[in-house]
């Protein structure tokens, strides 16, 4: 099976084991040509443990609280960013009509 998916991933089979252990994680593309290759949906495939059987689907990881407070932060500090760029394009545009223009467009 190694051999199997590093050939499909173009990747090598130390790769493949790295990602079965969780010691790396595959690439987005590595990822979508992966749920192609097993015909599953990549939000199934990235927050299930598609290993159980009888279709139960069980969600790994976080708890749905902790996740739903770590997309909070993670909004939060996006924010931020957009802030951030948009007093650096404030302190860069001079002409009002320009920086208007830009923002509308964003």
């Amino acid at each position: 099976m190694k051999k199997f998916l590093a050939e499909k991933l173009k990747v090598s089979k130390a790769n493949i084991s790295r990602y079965l252990s969780g010691q790396t994680v595959p690439p987005i593309d590595k990822l979508i040509k992966l749920c192609d290759i097993f015909q599953v949906d990549l939000t199934d495939f990235v927050l299930s443990d598609l290993s159980v059987r009888n279709n139960e689907v069980r969600k790994v990881g976080e708890p749905k609280v902790s996740y739903e407070r770590s997309l909070e932060k993670e909004n939060r500090d996006l924010q931020a960013r957009v802030n951030e760029l948009e007093l650096a394009l404030h302190r860069h545009i001079k002409d009002p009509d320009i920086l208007r223009k830009y923002l509308d467009d964003a």
